[in-house]
């Protein structure tokens, strides 16, 4: 009986630890810009939520990109003057983009 009730103690100690860990858990996104059907190369991508930067990232020689933040919600992502919204999750999610003047627009 006394086994029984001390897994049931740390049971419920490691879920308490994981609810109040999941909200710091980090959203992802990643993906991949273009600009004229040409990957965007080497050019810094920023993630701004709720008014401030959340993330940022330096596309690679193939336009792909990856941004962690601690934020979910709707935020902004920007590449040099192009700008597009974006929703993170508590799930990695893709967002492919086409620069089209100063839209990110989603592929």
């Amino acid at each position: 009986m006394t086994t029984r009730w001390t897994t049931a103690i740390q049971v419920g100690t490691v879920a308490c630890a994981l609810a109040v860990a999941a909200p710091a858990a980090a959203a992802t996104i990643f993906g991949f810009i273009q600009e004229r059907n040409q990957p965007v190369t080497r050019r810094e991508v920023v993630l701004n939520c709720r008014g401030a930067e959340a993330g940022r990232d330096v596309t690679d020689e193939r336009g792909n990109y990856r941004i962690s933040s601690p934020h979910t919600g709707r935020c902004t992502l920007v590449v040099d003057r192009a700008s597009g919204d974006v929703v993170l999750y508590a799930e990695p999610t893709r967002y492919n983009f086409e620069i089209i003047g100063e839209r990110l627009m989603r592929r």
